[in-house]
């Protein structure tokens, strides 16, 4: 089935880029045949020391290890490989630095993902926006808490460290992964979408799911324009990648 991809980024109203993104070689036919069609973003951590640098690092260092996927080896566990080494590289930065990342592997018309942090993946199927990865925020444990009664809803929701990471590249050892271990079907006029969190805390669901049509650049485009007609003072940067199938 035909792959279409499209992307667009910006800065919004910070003074760094500290988003970088990645897409497969849509030319080495040879290497998708077995290996898929790889979509790749990193949010560096603005609260870390080189934040943009990590990102960048993160991205180039996962490409280049995904890209030596063997025949023999399987999708998920490339992208455990090349999360592995992603978070080595970081490391061998050699700074207090860190980074989300987000992956995803669109082969024969099935989807695989690996996530680490608070970007995020959906699908988009039927004009309906579904996410597919775990952020992994301190917010879920907020939550957990609240609903075994240990604090209050209302405290939970206001926590100030209610966004703050628990688990990211850039760590010794990795505190939580998200990834799918088997095949999730798609079909065809089904999009995937890849979004650091400059998308979705400025726009609500129903807002992105209009923006996405068949045209995935187009889509992307409208993205970041309706983000940024939103004026925020503190809009964070915002990258988007689209792969449609067609």
């Amino acid at each position: 089935m035909p792959l279409t991809p499209g992307n667009a980024q910006h800065l919004g109203a910070r003074r760094d880029q500290q988003d970088a993104f990645a897409f497969s070689d849509p030319s080495a036919t040879e290497f998708i045949r077995h290996a898929g069609f790889l979509a790749v973003l990193a949010d560096g951590m603005g609260g870390l020391a080189h934040g943009a640098s990590a990102s960048r690092v993160a991205v180039k260092a996962f490409h280049r290890a995904f890209s030596t996927k063997a025949q023999t080896e399987t999708i998920p566990d490339a992208l455990q490989r090349s999360l592995r080494e992603a978070n080595q590289a970081v490391l061998g930065m050699g700074q207090d630095t860190g980074t989300t990342l987000v992956a995803s592997v669109i082969h024969e018309s099935n989807l695989y993902w690996i996530s680490v942090g608070d970007s995020a993946l959906f699908l988009c199927r039927d004009r309906r926006l579904t996410l597919l990865t775990t952020a992994h925020t301190y917010a879920q444990e907020l939550e957990a808490a609240a609903a075994a009664g240990q604090i209050s809803t209302t405290e939970a929701r206001a926590h100030p460290e209610r966004d703050s990471l628990t688990s990211y590249l850039g760590q010794k050892k990795l505190a939580e992964i998200d990834y799918t271990p088997a095949a999730f079907p798609l079909t065809e006029g089904d999009r995937i979408l890849l979004a650091s969190d400059g998308l979705f805390k400025t726009l609500a669901p129903e807002e992105i799911e209009s923006a996405i049509t068949a045209d995935a650049q187009a889509s992307c485009d409208e993205l970041i324009r309706r983000v940024l007609a939103r004026n925020k003072k503190d809009q964070d940067n915002v990258t988007v990648l689209i792969v449609g199938l067609a």
